[in-house]
């Protein structure tokens, strides 16, 4: 307040400049403090909650407490939330700009006939000195139409400066209209050519910063750095809510994947002509495909290596014609080829209605190859068929140009592997084998995205790091998966951590006294004596919440950036618990012996906790 309050009206402090504002105060304290009112509860929401004070915005939270006598006081606190304002604006421009850049990308041909025909209007009315129809109320009514138009036409897009300047400039012009009519001078003072100009190229330059200098160059093509496009994806997940993700990252990813259909789609033609060099027959077929999109670059060895699937059907599976005509097939033989969208994964099926796969033929192999009688004789069908990913395996006798080596089906086992899938076989002799590949499609790293059950899952691992890597005789194995829940026991000793930005929330590190014992000792450079511990446990445990949290938050692409991590706070407990209904709890613990360590997150809304509600005790 730049003064000393002491003796200072509370209205007038807040209001110094507004009477009118500080009287509707000061009527509300009355009706608040007033000996035996029992309408507080419905004064106290009219009260400010938020006001300026020079450059600073100012939280207000109030308190109501019975004093002596039964005589009302009321404490006011306030919380300087200047910097969180200004974090929560930060984040909301780039989200405007993320949203504008993805939605100009994605549609690209679109967004330049609107800046095309922006631009022709724009010069068009210049050259014509703003007149387009000899009556001036006409005139006026066309310029409003255009505006109008392309007001929509931009804000589908999210553009944000010449959006706004456009709907200043048709806010002018209405008012005009309403008057008694304009003249031409009217229409000139009511339109902002150099404002809206400079609107339009301050947008059309944070395009070009994200995507490239000749983004809107009249090509039918225009090749974006994949870079580019990557770090547009890693800035949506650090800024954007989930569901403002789930909306906008298909669309720039369509930009740099491709349908997995693409990548094999060489196939139906080369097996089909394999067949033709091996003397076989096999109908042509096109791959069923559903809308998979992979990047292409992730997904090119698995690509290559579905080679050997569509090989070994026609090498191994499908037989010459004449066997296939006195086994009752038809002469050619039938290959497909079937993509599914699971959701969270994908599936890609093989099919062939060839000879199938030998299965005693896999046992004798494998008994040649080393293995045990006894061994083989134990694996169950599948097991035995599941032979055929192995390195070496092959049922031909001799190797040839084509297969024999036993290095085929283990490759593409392999690559379908390192995407995180697995990869099974079925198949009945005489009629056939299918190759089902399923590989989960989240290949992009969830903690990309600050969600608050994706900083737990980090916050959880580096915990466990530290205390495995800085605490002797330690080895934690026992982590309690993420939980879901509205009351939380606290132990001994909490520290408490707040997180402003993407995530408000409340970050609990609770430990019973035993561990917090091991904690200073591996935190002091040299033994702590019992007698002592109690002068170091609180500032330890605040100190390794600190770095535990920090640690956590360099995980993240620009997380510094867009979450605030408060000073760590200690309480002593013996028997509390906090319950917090209104909103969500994450939680996880650990445990080893006799030590106890548990971390909680509850999620708030507008940064608010009620103590009444939150702190218990038994």
């Amino acid at each position: 307040f730049s003064c000393c309050v002491a003796n200072k009206k509370f209205s007038t402090l807040l209001y110094p400049d507004d009477d009118q504002q500080a009287d509707f105060v000061d009527d509300l304290l009355k009706k608040i403090l007033e000996p035996g009112s029992v309408n507080e509860e419905l004064y106290l929401p009219l009260l400010p909650e938020e006001i300026n004070i020079g450059d600073q915005i100012i939280e207000l939270n109030y308190r109501i407490s019975q004093g002596l006598k039964n005589r009302k006081s009321m404490i006011v606190i306030l919380t300087d939330i200047t910097e969180k304002r200004e974090l929560e604006n930060r984040m909301d421009e780039e989200r405007q700009i993320l949203k504008m850049v993805v939605k100009a990308m994605v549609n690209r041909k679109l967004f330049m006939e609107v800046t095309e025909a922006f631009e022709h209007f724009m010069f068009e009315g210049q050259q014509n000195h703003w007149t387009f129809n000899s009556n001036p109320d006409e005139n006026v009514r066309y310029i409003m139409r255009q505006l109008h138009t392309f007001k929509g036409n931009f804000s589908q897009y999210d553009v944000i400066s010449l959006t706004e300047a456009l709907h200043v400039t048709e806010s002018r012009l209405l008012s005009a209209l309403d008057g008694e009519g304009c003249d031409l001078n009217d229409i000139k003072a009511c339109i902002d050519v150099a404002g809206l100009q400079a609107a339009y190229d301050s947008d059309l330059d944070i395009i070009k910063a994200y995507v490239g200098p000749d983004f809107l160059k009249e090509d039918d093509r225009f090749i974006i750095e994949k870079n580019r496009i990557i770090g547009i994806e890693k800035k949506m997940q650090s800024v954007l809510s989930e569901q403002e993700c789930k909306i906008l990252l298909p669309e720039i990813r369509s930009l740099r994947y491709r349908p997995l259909k693409d990548l094999l789609r060489m196939y139906p033609e080369y097996t089909i002509k394999l067949a033709e060099r091996l003397d076989k027959s096999v109908q042509s077929f096109e791959i069923e495909a559903d809308q998979v999109l992979v990047d292409e670059g992730k997904y090119q060895d698995f690509a290559q290596a579905m080679v050997h699937v569509f090989r070994n059907a026609v090498d191994h599976g499908i037989e010459n014609p004449d066997d296939r005509v006195e086994s009752g097939k038809d002469m050619m033989g039938r290959v497909s080829c079937k993509i599914r969208d699971l959701g969270q994964a994908f599936e890609v099926t093989i099919t062939d209605d060839g000879a199938g796969i030998d299965v005693e033929r896999i046992k004798e192999k494998l008994v040649e190859m080393g293995i045990p009688q006894e061994n083989v004789d134990a694996m169950s069908r599948d097991d035995v068929l599941h032979q055929v990913f192995e390195e070496s395996l092959s049922t031909q006798d001799e190797a040839t140009m084509l297969s024999g080596r036993g290095v085929g089906l283990s490759a593409l086992k392999e690559s379908v592997e390192d995407l995180g899938g697995v990869i099974s076989v079925q198949s009945n002799l005489g009629q056939g084998s299918t190759f089902s590949i399923r590989i989960p499609t989240n290949q992009e790293s969830e903690l990309e995205t600050i969600l608050p059950i994706n900083f737990m899952k980090a916050l959880s691992k580096t915990s466990v790091r530290y205390i495995n890597n800085h605490m002797d005789h330690m080895q934690v194995t026992y982590v309690d998966e993420i939980k879901k829940t509205d009351k939380i026991d606290l132990m001994e000793l909490t520290a408490l951590v707040s997180l402003k930005g993407v995530i408000n929330a409340l970050v609990m590190i609770s430990v019973n006294r035993p561990f917090g014992v091991k904690l200073v000792n591996s935190f002091m450079y040299e033994p702590v004596a019992e007698s002592e511990v109690d002068r170091y446990i609180e500032d330890v445990l605040a100190e390794i919440a600190n770095t535990l949290l920090g640690n956590t938050l360099g995980q993240f692409e620009d997380g510094q950036e867009f979450l605030h991590m408060g000073i760590p706070a200690i309480i002593s407990n013996k028997g509390a618990y906090v319950k917090y209904t209104d909103s969500e709890i994450l939680t996880f613990e650990m445990s080893q012996g006799q030590d106890y360590w548990s971390i909680h997150m509850i999620q708030l809304e507008g940064n608010q906790i009620e103590e009444a509600t939150l702190w218990q005790e038994y």
